[in-house]
């Protein structure tokens, strides 16, 4: 019976942090793309080409690719919704694994915006609130 508790209580935790994960990865989608998944290849604000809803680059997308292979595909994978949101997870799980866990969405946006030590940027303020404001317009509390 205690077992059963216990394992009953974990499976509740993942759900809500899933649920939390998956609030997180929608404003992020909105506040890369719009939301818009069939968005074409672009430079960023730095002159990087980026792909997909979440404006991957390639180096985010091969630093993912490198701490977690099972997810494969190519870089070009990243116009697909889902596939770019196994990307964003694996590059947060190398570089912000317990903002991850505690769904902590200022280190998470900022290290999406900045790079492994972008939640550090004082240059990544400003993503995060813009960030924030998209968060409360669509009902969540980041």
């Amino acid at each position: 019976m205690k077992l059963r508790i216990a394992l009953l209580a974990l499976s509740l935790l993942a759900n809500t942090a899933i649920a939390a994960t998956s609030e997180f990865l929608s404003v992020l989608d909105k506040k890369e793309s719009g939301n818009n998944t069939n968005i074409a290849d672009h430079l960023d604000t730095n002159g990087k080409t980026v792909k997909g809803v979440d404006q991957i680059q390639y180096s985010y997308w091969l630093d993912a690719i490198s701490f977690d292979p099972s997810i494969g595909g190519t870089w070009n994978d990243c116009h697909n919704k889902e596939y770019s949101h196994k990307i964003v997870i694996a590059y947060m799980s190398r570089y912000c694994p317990n903002a991850l866990e505690n769904d902590n969405w200022e280190i998470l946006s900022r290290t999406h915006n900045g790079g492994p030590a972008g939640s550090k940027h004082g240059s990544t303020l400003k993503y995060w609130n813009g960030f924030k404001k998209i968060a409360r317009k669509m009902g969540f509390k980041p």
